[in-house]
């Protein structure tokens, strides 16, 4: 059992202040005491001031709070905390610990050295209407401001990152407030029961909406929720009574239970295909939701899901969770019919990509296509692409000028890569080639300025020209020991990188050269050492007798003549095929890189003509408001001209 102080209201045990909840009045607290236990004077509703020793170095959660006429704290000296204005915080003065919710100012401002607003701190703060945060400020703690049920402003600046659980749960009065871009985390029931918010805006950096988080804000009417959202936790939206419809991100996989329980005036909710589970009573009593479609990609819908929905009709396709849970809870269904392929595929070539305009941007090429044809995504806004495993060739600019690509996955099995590949893909940033694949051809990465990284397997044997030729964002390649030829300028322009990781034999390959690295400022090359190759078993074979040397006739002058002719004849022929392959080869080349060029020079022209578009209208908006202070100048001037021309008044 703890000892009392001489009063007898302060409990304390081993130096920790567990209990001053029978406190009244001023209170100091003695210097036997080193910390203040978590809700030491929680609901202390008699306590209007206090002093803390300097001997306290450590204060538990809640330890202040429901005191609601403490107006003052006091430190006496030490190490670990002070006060300011009797507010307390940290010595530092760099964490506001708390701020007594007796004060009776309706408005206060952060101080600039705060950087962490304190769990607790303004707890239960009903005098204030308005805080200013400074910009000093990264994060606010759990129940910060929880149940501020007065406040009504409140101004959260860019370098907020973070703010906890509870942390405005119960601000009534609070209508709206504006979470900057620099959020990226926002803990559970951050706005719980704020009775009287209407709208907000979540920024693009969160990527959950945690359980409970606007729980009872009845009066919330329409909310903005990211692309970058993946999850919406249990309870999220419970009980907003006045939503009447939100639009979920495509990048949602998952609804959690009771996420949208008792959201009477709920009409219309779109649940987007990535969407595989939806969470117990997540829709309950949503009285007013009359139809809903559940994409096949939902595998799993939980108990209670949309019951008590009486008017609601679910809308899916055959033979999925969908229509399984329609008709074991006797709600309405309406079969779809699926949608067709963007896929045109021939045999077991993927042909052509033609998206509709409602098809998602990711594709799933269906598993037996074993190429992807020339052109076959060639300018097409595709942003994600699945290969099946039975995948062996990709074509020649088969997804040239993907612009908006920023990730294939490439099965096991893949073996070819064909000429332009990726040409222009600009928004690729990585990507993994297997261990299948033996040549990088020609322009293959050609231009894919966001690639940042690669994987170049062992066994690939040839990079060719211009391969990653200005693949500006590359700053590190490992090349393996397989590698017998380079290209010329291969990672040319690639301006980022820094480093090239490689065998020194690989230097010594016939037309290795420097020009492979052009225009790409100092690279360092560094040599690896591959493990050697394991020696071969040999058996030994026991020695017999060698037969006796066949020796063939020997072929008469004449004989011998005409076969070399012949030899070199086709010899001949052979180096003139080549020739003309080359030939063929360069002119298709210097075609495509005229066309690349032409298209970098329409995209700067396109770059140029914006800018001077923008200088123009800044120009017109310039000249327009020097008009209407010149016609304002004006004005006053024929008013004072009037007025000088007026006739004096009769007896002036």
């Amino acid at each position: 059992m703890g000892s009392f102080d001489k009063k007898g209201t302060l409990v304390i045990e081993n130096g920790v202040l567990i209990d001053g909840k029978k406190c009244s009045g001023d209170v100091t607290i003695p210097d036997s005491v080193t910390s203040i236990g978590a809700g030491a004077f929680m609901d202390c509703t008699s306590l209007t001031s206090i002093t803390i020793p300097d001997s306290v170095t450590s204060i538990g959660f809640c330890a202040f709070s429901g005191c609601n006429i403490l107006t003052k704290i006091k430190v006496a000296g030490g190490s670990s905390y002070t006060t300011v204005n009797g507010i307390l915080m940290t010595a530092d003065r760099k964490t506001l610990v708390q701020y007594p919710a007796g004060k009776t100012a309706a408005s206060y401002t952060i101080p600039d050295s705060v950087t962490s607003i304190g769990d607790d701190a303004f707890d239960s703060c009903t005098s204030l209407t308005s805080i200013t945060i400074s910009d000093s400020v990264t994060s606010i703690g759990d129940r910060a401001f929880s149940h501020c049920r007065n406040l009504t402003s409140i101004t959260i600046p860019d370098s907020v990152t973070s703010i906890g659980e509870f942390a405005f749960s119960g601000c009534a009065n609070l209508t709206s407030i504006t979470i900057p871009d620099s959020v990226t985390c926002i803990e559970n029931s951050a706005f719980s029961d704020c009775e009287n918010l209407t709208s907000i805006t979540i920024p693009d950096g969160v990527t959950s909406i945690g359980d409970g988080i606007f729980e009872r804000c009845v009066s919330l009417t329409s909310i903005t929720i990211p692309d970058g959202v993946t999850s919406i936790d249990s309870g999220a939206f419970f009980g907003c009574m006045s939503l009447t419809s939100i639009t979920i991100p495509d990048g949602v996989t998952s609804i959690g239970d009771a996420v949208f329980w008792g959201c009477v005036n709920l009409t219309s909710i779109t649940i987007p295909d990535g969407v595989t589970s939806i969470g117990e009573t997540a829709f309950f009593a949503c009285e007013k939701l009359t139809d809903v479609t559940i994409p096949s990609s939902v595998t799993s819908i939980g108990e209670d899901a949309f019951a008590n929905c009486e008017d609601l009709t679910i809308y899916g396709y055959a033979d999925t969770c969908a229509e399984t849970y329609a008709k074991e809870n006797n709600i309405p269904f309406e079969c779809l019919s699926a949608a067709p392929s963007p896929c045109t595929i021939e045999g077991t070539v993927l042909v052509k990509y033609t998206p509709a305009p409602d098809v998602p941007a990711e594709v799933i090429i269906p598993e037996g296509v074993t190429e992807i044809g020339d052109e076959a995504f060639k300018e097409t806004a595709v942003q994600e692409v699945v290969c099946p495993s039975t995948l062996h060739t990709i074509g020649e600019n088969a997804f040239n000028h993907c612009a908006k690509l920023k990730k294939i996955t490439l099965p096991a099995g893949l073996r070819e890569l064909s000429y332009n590949a990726f040409v222009f893909c600009i928004s690729l940033t990585e990507i993994a080639l297997p261990e299948g694949v033996e040549r990088i051809p020609i322009h293959c990465f050609f231009n894919c300025f966001s690639l940042k990284r690669i994987v170049i397997p062992e066994g690939v044997t040839e990079i060719g020209m211009e391969a990653f030729h200005k693949c500006s964002s590359l700053t590190e390649v490992t090349l393996p020991a397989s590698i017998r030829k380079i290209g010329m300028y291969a990672f040319a322009g690639c301006t980022s990188l820094r480093v090239i990781h490689m065998h020194l034999d690989i230097r010594k390959l016939d037309g290795f050269s420097m020009n492979i690295v052009k225009d790409c400022g100092d690279v360092v090359f560094d040599d690896l050492t591959y493990p050697a190759p394991a020696p071969k078993q040999t058996v030994p074979v026991p020695k017999q007798a060698a037969p006796a040397p066949v020796l063939p006739e020997k072929p008469s002058e004449d004989a011998a003549q005409a076969a070399e002719k012949e030899r070199l004849a086709a010899e001949a022929r052979k180096l003139a095929e080549e020739q003309q392959r080359l030939q063929e080869m360069a002119a298709r080349l210097a075609e495509e890189r005229r066309r690349l060029e032409e298209a970098a020079r329409q995209q700067e022209e396109q770059q140029r003509l914006q800018e001077e578009a923008a200088r123009l209208a800044e120009e017109r908006r310039r000249l327009e408001e020097a008009a209407k202070q010149q016609a304002e100048q004006r004005r006053i001037q024929a008013e004072e001209a009037a007025r000088q021309e007026e006739p004096p008044t009769s007896g002036s």
